[in-house]
């Protein structure tokens, strides 16, 4: 151990052979290092004989992979939750709670920690398997998480997908969902009532605190799909399907943002939610009700007048659009460009920064 435990990470690694030399059954072993720059201290490690014969290197390897993720990963992560580990943590990054707040007990680790032999092997009462329970998929800081290894190319796929054509037979015969396992490797985006309820808690106890303070729910939403680029990217399969896609998980963040701001509803809340100026997703019927529901004002503005260049420091015009109901966001359409200068085509990476600050200033 030579590092401060947040400069460390937790490494999962998890393995398998294939059949084994006695019988033609296949051994999963695990193993959970704490990693630093100048850390690599072992925390646990286990085999343990597979129960069925897998008929692969690759079903070995992701029986091993989700035997690892029950009985290291899951719930090392809900561990160091109630031995506080994360609020020490957050406190060092300056996020400390407010003075005289009461701990609340998180249903989701101490249902874990209740539930710690139904996870590692995999039944629960009425005889459903743990993997079909969507529950079971902890939310945790997003500063740490565990790093699972996998040396094995077939069984990443399996788990990065959530499916897998030639062992479909696996949620019989192995007790595997390989949906569940690939939720396990994927970020929260926002949709999710676990994530709204975590976004509600924190507007209460914001209000408990300083109940005359207004609370602004900013969204700033993907508008990729709805870009006027979208009729090109169409004319191929693949642009078709991906713009496809992008309007599915727009509308399933838009459909989550308004149950958020059903549940957060009260006094001193004001709503800001942006998106390109000429994103078609402005038409959209939900969007226009959700705007007259919401009774927001459109305000327009462009970069260029923020500053915002390309590469070779001509002006970029990118034009985008607040819906609110907030009125010191109402001066913004000055920033709309008046046409005295030419615009460059280029994208610069970092063409928001200006914006960025220029709207934290007015909303100061």
């Amino acid at each position: 151990m030579g590092d401060s435990f947040e400069d460390c990470q937790l490494w999962l690694f998890a393995d398998a052979d294939h059949a084994g030399e006695h019988d033609s059954k296949s051994t999963s072993g695990c193993a959970m290092f704490l990693v630093g720059p100048n850390t690599y201290f072992p925390l646990n490690a286990f085999s343990k004989k597979q129960t069925v014969v897998a008929i692969s290197s690759t079903e070995a390897e992701v029986v091993s992979a989700n035997h690892a993720l029950r009985a290291e990963g899951i719930p090392m992560l809900a561990l160091l939750e109630q031995l506080g580990i994360f609020k020490k943590m957050s406190q060092k990054a300056g996020t400390n709670p407010k003075p005289n707040t009461p701990e609340q007990d998180d249903p989701v680790f101490t249902r874990i920690d209740r539930e710690i032999v139904e996870i590692r092997y995999g039944n629960v009462e009425g005889g459903l398997s743990a993997a079909n329970i969507n529950g079971l998929k902890a939310k945790f800081p997003e500063f740490y998480h565990v790093k699972f290894m996998e040396d094995n190319e077939a069984s990443i796929t399996v788990m990065s997908t959530g499916n897998s054509s030639t062992m479909r037979y696996a949620n019989k015969t192995q007790n595997i969902c390989f949906k569940w396992m690939k939720q396990q490797f994927e970020k929260d985006d926002g949709s999710t009532p676990g994530c709204r309820k975590w976004l509600a808690q924190e507007v209460q106890s914001f209000r408990e605190n300083s109940p005359q303070r207004e609370v602004l729910l900013y969204a700033s939403l993907p508008c990729v799909g709805g870009s006027p680029w979208g009729y090109i990217n169409r004319l191929t399969d693949s642009g078709a399907e991906r713009i496809e896609q992008q309007q599915k998980d727009f509308t399933k963040l838009f459909k989550s943002l308004q149950k958020l701001i059903h549940e957060i509803n009260g006094p001193y809340l004001a709503i800001a939610f942006e998106l390109s100026k000429n994103c078609k997703y402005w038409k959209w019927p939900m969007v226009q009700s959700f705007l007259k529901k919401q009774d927001l004002k459109l305000y327009p503005f462009h970069g260029c007048q923020f500053g915002v260049t390309d590469l070779e420091g001509n002006p970029m015009k990118k034009g985008w659009m607040i819906a609110t109901d907030m009125e010191e966001l109402s001066s913004l359409p000055e920033y709309v460009c008046d046409g005295s200068h030419t615009h460059g085509q280029s994208r610069e990476p970092g063409y928001c920064k200006n914006t960025c600050r220029e709207l934290h200033i007015h909303l100061d």
